[in-house]
């Protein structure tokens, strides 16, 4: 890909970053987009099929970019919280598209997770390494750990951020301190 055509890319990316801090991801256009980048509507699908081809794009390219691979869940967090409206339009929105998006994030956190656990970025977080490393299974591993903690993030955006963003990583970095010490049979 040559470099105007990444940058094509990227000023699609911004329009729609920029329209998601105002609304919802259902109610923004193709040619809202494309207004906002001042590109025409046919330069879009060079290099997109829908918005949520480019949603995706952003994800992947964008907020994965600013991830801190030595500090994940802190660094998804905070990114959460500082842009907060954008996830709210995201999320916090009960249709068709919810699926996908959260199909599709899922398998960006989840190759996050599993990328972190293999480069050794994730010793505070003994759980999920031990869980990921001794599973015979450790992909499917991973997309359990991204699947409960993305429903956490999307409560947490869905419920206002009743609960800040230390808290929640606090929670997150932690889960097994409650489970020592406790007996657990799933035979009873």
């Amino acid at each position: 890909m040559t470099r105007h055509q990444e940058e094509r890319k990227q000023a699609f990316a911004a329009s729609l970053t920029n329209l998601l801090r105002k609304e919802a991801i259902e109610k923004i256009t193709v040619d809202q987009i494309c207004e906002e980048a001042n590109v025409h509507r046919s330069t879009f699908y060079r290099y997109f099929t829908d918005k949520y081809d480019l949603l995706e794009y952003v994800f992947k390219n964008i907020f994965v970019a600013q991830v801190d691979r030595s500090n994940v869940v802190e660094s998804i967090i905070r990114h959460i919280a500082s842009e907060k409206k954008i996830f709210r339009n995201v999320f916090n929105n009960n249709n068709k598209a919810d699926y996908y998006l959260f199909g599709t994030i899922l398998r960006i956190f989840s190759s996050q997770i599993y990328d972190a656990v293999m480069a050794g970025h994730l010793h505070e977080i003994p759980w999920i390494e031990i869980m990921v490393k001794n599973s015979k299974y450790p992909k499917i591993a991973t997309d359990m750990i991204a699947g409960g903690f993305l429903t956490v993030l999307i409560e947490w955006i869905s419920t206002n951020y009743e609960m800040d963003e230390e808290e929640l990583a606090r929670f997150v970095l932690h889960i097994e301190e409650s489970l020592k010490d406790k007996k657990i049979n799933i035979n009873d």
